[in-house]
């Protein structure tokens, strides 16, 4: 139990059940506080909250008692979430997705093979990928009869 910590350095702790699990009250450390006044609850997740109705702050509460924020909070083991790995794109990718709307597959295929050939142009070395993706789309062109010249 967090809060625990916290109990065992204040005076009048007394049991205050209410909306969470674990309430308590207790006299405030960080003032001459003779009626309790510090209202302190550990929700379910097991953060500590603390509250002083005579307005010191939680820092004042934390400093009086010469605790640190982190020892009120819960053990919680840290999990990564799993990272999925960007599929790479080339640079021919790059340029479709510049292409804004839907192509049919004859549009898509003379795009591909006009994208190649600036690309050779402008003196860019079409990756593997690039050039394996041209060779099929000229292929799937000739089969239809409408090859590049």
């Amino acid at each position: 139990m967090s809060a625990q910590k916290l109990l065992d350095r204040l005076d009048k702790v007394k049991t205050c059940p209410g909306r969470h699990p674990s309430n308590w009250k207790a006299c405030c450390p960080s003032h001459d506080d003779s009626d309790p006044s510090l209202s302190i609850s550990e929700t379910s997740e097991g953060n500590v909250l603390i509250k002083c109705w005579a307005g010191c702050t939680g820092a004042d509460v934390m400093e009086a008692v010469g605790m640190e924020w982190h020892e009120l909070l819960p053990y919680r083991e840290m999990q990564k979430p799993e990272r999925k790995p960007k599929p790479r794109l080339t640079e021919m990718d790059r340029q479709i997705e510049r292409v804004a709307g839907y192509l049919n597959e004859t549009d898509h295929d003379r795009l591909v093979i006009d994208i190649y050939r600036m690309m050779k142009e402008q003196g860019v070395t079409p990756s593997k990928e690039d050039t394996s993706r041209a060779r099929q789309a000229f292929q799937a062109l000739a089969k239809k009869g409408e090859a590049a010249a």
